[in-house]
């Protein structure tokens, strides 16, 4: 995604064709500040009129840029990721998974799922007496 000549971040959409999303990159969160909630508007258009996600993001190749939500060039090529971190590697060769980026999968940090339908996980903790 360019904005304004800065390459801001990826527009990406599942190979099963229901989930796509925007992935800002490091360092341009003061340029593009608002460029995920205007892609958020317009990928969430594109599932209302039931558009696959892959050709909900080609729709917008080539398109004139937005002054808010930037543009995708002509010439952009599309790649293939396997999962998120490799999809975040596409521009960070050195990310590492967060123990936060688990809420991404809808879990918290320890496991737990965040859809307590689905269980409670491993609910422990350890209670330590203060040393004098």
């Amino acid at each position: 995604m360019m904005l304004n000549g800065d390459h801001v971040g990826y527009l990406w959409a599942g190979t099963d064709d229901r989930s796509a999303g925007f992935l800002r990159r490091p360092g341009f969160l003061d340029v593009a500040y608002e460029t995920p909630v205007f892609w958020s508007q317009r990928l969430q258009e594109a599932s209302r009129r039931e558009l696959p996600s892959r050709e909900a993001v080609r729709q917008w190749i080539g398109r004139p840029e937005d002054l808010i939500g930037g543009g995708i060039p002509a010439d952009a090529t599309e790649r293939t990721a396997a999962d998120y971190t490799e999809l975040r590697r596409l521009d960070d060769p050195g990310y590492r998974l967060s123990p936060t980026d688990s809420i991404l999968y809808g879990e918290l940090p320890d496991g737990s799922p965040m859809d307590r339908s689905k269980g409670w996980g491993p609910l422990s903790f350890t209670c330590r007496r203060p040393t004098t």
